[in-house]
C-alpha cells in the first residue's frame, strides 16, 4: 500500500509526514489540461497531480505564518531530576553471601526444572537473578525462597494450569532445584564533590548542576527547534480548505487502503471483517476510516504542491542524490547492500519528494515569524 500512513510508519526518516509519500510526480511549474478524474495508475505507484489545482484547494495564509513558541525555562527541579537519574544510572552491584531472603530481596540464583525426573528443554539456567515479590517471575516460585538461607539448596514443585501456553508442560508439574547463592545489592553512589570530580566533566556539585542545566537547554532548545516544520505545516493546514476533492487521488488513496488491510487479512488466513473485529473495528468505520485518509491525504498533496508551483520550490539532480545518499549512509546502510538497492525499494520518485518536501518545510520555517510567549 502506498498511502501516507503506511509509508510514514514504513519509511520514518524520510521526510514522508504527509501525503506527499505516495505523489510520485513532481510538479513542473506549469500546469497542464490532464482531467483531475484521471490518473496513471502505472505500475500501482504513480499519482499525478499534473492540473490545475487551485479548483480544489484554498490554501490559507503560508509565508510569514505566525508561531509562539513556549519559553525554554528549565528549573532546579529539573536539574535535581536529571542528576538523581545520572546517579541511578551510575549504581554498581555487591554480592553478599550470608542472610536469608525476604519479599523484595534480589536474590541470585541456580535451577534446573524437572518433570518426574527427566530435565526439562532450556529447564537449566545459572546465574539469575531474581527480585523477590515483584511478580516479574513466577509468584509461586518467587513466595517459595522467601525464609531459605543464602548457599541453601531448595526443591519447590509448580503445577502448570492445563492451558498453559507451551504445550510440553501444560498440565504438568515440574520440580525446581533451586541454589540460592547471594544477594545482589544496588549501592547508588552518595552527591558529592569527590564523587563529581573523579565521575564528571565538573569539578564540584554546583558546576556539575550547572552543566546539566546547559545541557537540559540545549536539548529542549533542539526539540523546540525540530517541532518549528510540524508547528508551521499544522497551521497551514488548518488554514486551508479543499473546495473539491479529485476523484483520481481519492479513489487512488481510498483503494489503497482498502487493499493493504485486505491482503494483511488474506495473509493470515482471515476475512477482512475477522481481522477488524480483533481491533473492535467494523466494516463500516473501516470503509469510513479509507475514506478519512484519503481526505487527508489528498489535501496534503495539494496544500504541498500548490506551495511549491507558487513559489517555484524545486530540487537539481544533485540535490537529490546527495539528500538520497545521506538518507542512505545515516539510516539505511546496514539494511541494504547497496546504495542502488534503496533506491530500487522505495523509488527514485518517493526519495525525491521527501527531499522536496523537506526543502519546502524549510522555505516554510525560513519566511514564518517565531516569538517567545512571556
Amino acid at each position: 500500500m502506498f498511502s501516507f500512513l503506511s509509508l510514514r510508519s514504513r519509511i520514518p526518516v524520510l521526510i514522508l509526514a504527509c501525503a506527499v509519500s505516495a505523489s510520485v510526480l513532481l510538479f513542473a511549474g506549469s500546469c497542464g489540461t490532464k482531467d483531475p478524474s484521471t490518473i496513471d495508475t502505472g505500475d500501482g505507484s504513480v499519482l499525478s497531480y499534473a492540473f490545475e489545482l487551485e479548483p480544489f484547494i484554498k490554501v490559507g495564509k503560508y509565508k510569514g505564518i505566525e508561531i509562539v513558541l513556549d519559553p525554554i525555562n528549565i528549573t532546579d527541579e529539573q536539574v535535581d531530576q536529571k542528576i538523581a537519574e545520572n546517579l541511578e544510572n551510575a549504581a554498581e552491584y555487591d554480592q553478599v553471601t550470608t542472610g536469608t531472603v525476604k519479599s523484595g530481596d534480589t536474590v541470585v540464583v541456580d535451577y534446573i526444572g524437572e518433570i518426574d525426573g527427566e530435565e526439562i528443554e532450556n529447564g537449566s539456567v545459572n546465574n539469575m537473578s531474581i527480585s523477590v515479590g515483584s511478580g516479574k517471575f513466577m509468584d509461586e516460585f518467587e513466595d517459595a525462597l522467601i525464609g531459605h538461607s543464602i548457599g541453601e539448596t531448595v526443591s519447590l514443585d509448580i503445577a502448570y494450569p492445563d492451558d498453559y501456553q507451551v504445550a510440553e508442560v501444560a498440565g504438568k508439574t515440574i520440580t525446581f532445584t533451586v541454589t540460592l547463592k547471594a544477594f545482589l545489592i544496588r549501592n547508588v553512589p552518595e552527591l558529592s564533590d569527590e564523587w563529581v570530580y573523579e565521575n564528571t566533566d565538573a569539578s564540584t556539585v554546583a558546576e556539575w548542576k550547572a552543566l546539566v542545566k546547559q545541557q537540559l537547554e540545549t536539548k529542549a532548545d533542539y526539540e523546540q527547534e525540530s517541532q518549528k516544520s510540524d508547528m508551521v505545516w499544522e497551521k497551514i493546514m488548518e488554514g486551508s480548505e479543499v473546495l473539491y476533492y479529485p476523484e483520481g487521488p481519492m479513489k487512488y488513496y481510498n483503494d489503497n487502503y482498502i487493499k493493504y488491510y485486505k491482503d494483511l487479512a488474506e495473509s493470515s488466513g482471515q476475512t477482512i471483517e475477522d481481522y477488524l473485529a480483533q481491533y473492535n473495528i467494523n466494516y463500516e468505520q473501516f470503509i469510513n476510516d479509507a475514506k478519512t485518509n484519503a481526505e487527508l491525504s489528498v489535501k496534503t498533496d495539494l496544500v504541498f504542491h500548490y506551495i511549491c508551483e507558487k513559489e517555484k520550490i524545486s530540487i537539481s539532480e544533485t540535490e537529490y542524490l546527495t539528500k538520497a545518499n545521506e538518507f542512505f549512509e545515516v539510516y539505511y546502510k546496514n539494511n541494504y547492500e547497496s546504495f542502488e538497492d534503496f533506491v530500487n525499494d522505495y523509488g527514485v520518485n518517493t526519495i525525491k519528494l521527501s527531499v522536496l518536501y523537506e526543502k519546502m518545510l524549510t522555505w516554510l520555517v525560513e519566511n514564518a515569524v517565531f516569538a517567545t510567549a512571556e
